[in-house]
């Protein structure tokens, strides 16, 4: 299966979540990672976004009729590891950006 850039969470690097990503690690930076070191919040910021998408890889294959409604079909793996921690990155150095304190 050819991998696009931007489309469903199936067949594709981004996609619509792709935009809450960036959104929530902005707010998340902005309001609790800024209060700490660069390199420790950079770090925090890949770890924890890391943990999230392995434990939501685990959802997926959990056998729980309300879990499996909400994931129907399996991300792709290019969009979970790379275009989910890119957009988590972006967020993460937006809100660096934003504000010259740091």
């Amino acid at each position: 299966m050819k991998i696009k850039l931007f489309g469903k969470k199936t067949d594709s690097i981004f996609d619509a979540f792709s935009f809450w990503h960036i959104f929530m690690w902005f707010l998340i930076t902005r309001h609790i990672l800024k209060k700490i070191r660069f390199p420790i919040a950079l770090i925090s910021m890949l770890a924890i976004g890391l943990s999230l998408e392995l434990l939501e890889n685990e959802l997926e294959d959990v056998k729980n009729r309300t879990i499996r409604k909400y994931y129907k079909k399996k991300e792709h793996w290019a969009n979970r590891y790379i275009g989910d921690i890119f957009s988590n990155t972006l967020g993460f150095f937006i809100a660096y950006k934003y504000d010259s304190d740091y």
